[in-house]
């Protein structure tokens, strides 16, 4: 090959590689293009390390919720430092540190609302939601363990191509730290929630082999309790009254009261110090088999009441103090006939379950002081007055009148023998002339 056509072709080459360039990169300067995504990384944090975030903070323009990591674990600021939902932390935070990218995007300051990737922190970003679109993003921050600087901010914005719609998959999501650039990724962080109600810990207390319950109502005549002589038995009122007895259908539901309640918020100090629990309230005792007692206030939640959450009431709810306290016999009773090693076993046991009930009981004591909002449902068959859980005692039918009993048949009446005998020796008169006939 000549030198001339060498240099030409070179020429044609640059020019061709040029136009190529240009080509690209207005290709990704139009909103919304999805680009060559993972030339640049495999990862949004690719450097993260999630042993090391000692703080976290869910920012959306409606509000801000701040969780800490502390000596028993994670709390929640927006409630007193009441324990946080770990799991669900735990999730967030793994989720942040392997988050894969699907595709880039180049994306001007500009564009930044189109896309929901304002960040809320900013002024204006609140104004911006009341528009057509998802304008503000969520943005997470983790932070280190002095909670001054994050090691890692994540902007959430809109579903890809979705025109501000939440729904579908994945998400467009932008690293403050990255100017310029956005990427498509396949999480949609439906947990990223600024709601502190969202992260508070759903751990609560849980009644088993109930023996006995009682209730005081604010109303004396609705007042009543119950209890069962065995696990396996039926609930009984006590003191029904006069043609009254307790009414199977209502208080078999005793057998599973208050198993496996939840509740809905807490209130935060400030406002549990304007509860009057001292006018209207109910108060509670349940007795179990093995050695827990609850003692319950509840309260109808009014309309004035303090609200733990945002939003208007939709369903009547109560507001609940837990005081739990356990008694346990750690002695276990032998066994005629046990064997030394079949003794040893359930010892060992028996000393497990102990250990059990200890640590559950000193779990559930962690509850006394706050005061929690339930829903109605959670409380529907313990909040109920006497006379719902009892029914007339069925009386029993009379007996059918007895009709008279019938006489006794009369014997037949026989002729005495004399008389017998004595036609027998004077014929009648009609006989003497037929046989005076027959002589004649």
């Amino acid at each position: 090959m000549k030198t001339k056509q060498l240099i030409a072709l070179l020429i044609t080459l640059g020019i061709l590689g040029a136009l190529a360039l240009v080509v690209r990169s207005q290709k990704e300067s139009r909103i919304g293009d999805r680009g060559t995504s993972t030339a640049y990384r495999d990862l949004v944090f690719p450097n993260l390390d999630v042993n090391e975030v000692a703080h976290v903070t869910i920012t959306k323009p409606e509000g801000t919720v701040h969780l800490s990591r502390g000596d028993s674990g994670w709390t929640l600021t927006e409630r007193d430092d009441y324990p946080a939902d770990f799991g669900k932390l735990r999730a967030l935070i793994q989720t942040l540190g392997r988050l894969k990218i699907a595709q880039g995007m180049t994306v001007p300051e500009s564009a930044t609302g189109r896309l929901g990737l304002l960040d809320p922190t900013r002024a204006g970003a609140a104004d911006a939601t009341t528009t057509t679109t998802n304008s503000a993003a969520t943005r997470v921050d983790l932070l280190g363990k002095e909670g001054d600087t994050p090691i890692a901010s994540l902007l959430i914005g809109n579903t890809p191509n979705s025109g501000g719609s939440t729904a579908g998959n994945g998400k467009i999501v932008k690293a403050v730290s990255d100017e310029g650039m956005a990427w498509i990724v396949s999480e949609t962080f439906s947990e990223a929630s600024s709601d502190p109600k969202d992260w508070i810990s759903k751990d609560f207390f849980e009644v088993a082999k109930l023996r006995a319950v009682a209730l005081m109502a604010p109303v004396v005549e609705d007042s009543w309790s119950a209890a069962r002589e065995k696990e396996d038995g039926d609930f009984l009122i006590d003191d029904p009254g006069v043609g009254m007895e307790s009414d199977p259908s209502k208080v078999s539901a005793f057998k599973y009261l208050l198993t496996s309640p939840g509740f809905q918020d807490l209130l935060t100090n400030e406002e549990a110090a304007a509860v009057d629990f001292s006018k209207n309230a109910y108060k509670a005792k349940l007795v179990t088999f093995d050695g827990f007692t609850y003692h319950l206030e509840i309260l109808p939640e009014s309309s004035d009441a303090p609200a733990a959450g945002q939003g208007a009431r939709t369903t009547p709810s109560y507001l609940l103090k837990v005081d739990v306290t356990g008694t346990f016999n750690e002695k276990r009773e032998p066994v005629d006939g046990e064997g030394e090693e079949a003794r040893k076993n359930a010892e060992e046991a028996f000393a497990r379950e102990i250990e059990e009930l200890k640590k559950k009981l000193a779990d559930e004591q962690r509850l006394r002081g706050h005061i929690y909002k339930v829903s109605e449902y959670t409380l529907s068959a313990l909040i109920k007055k006497k006379s719902e859980l009892l029914k007339a005692t069925p009386q029993p039918e009379p007996a059918p009148e007895a009709l008279p009993a019938p006489a006794p048949p009369q014997p037949a009446q026989e002729e005495p023998l004399a008389e017998k005998e004595t036609a027998r020796a004077y014929p009648s008169e009609a006989e003497e002339a037929e046989e005076a006939e027959e002589e004649g």
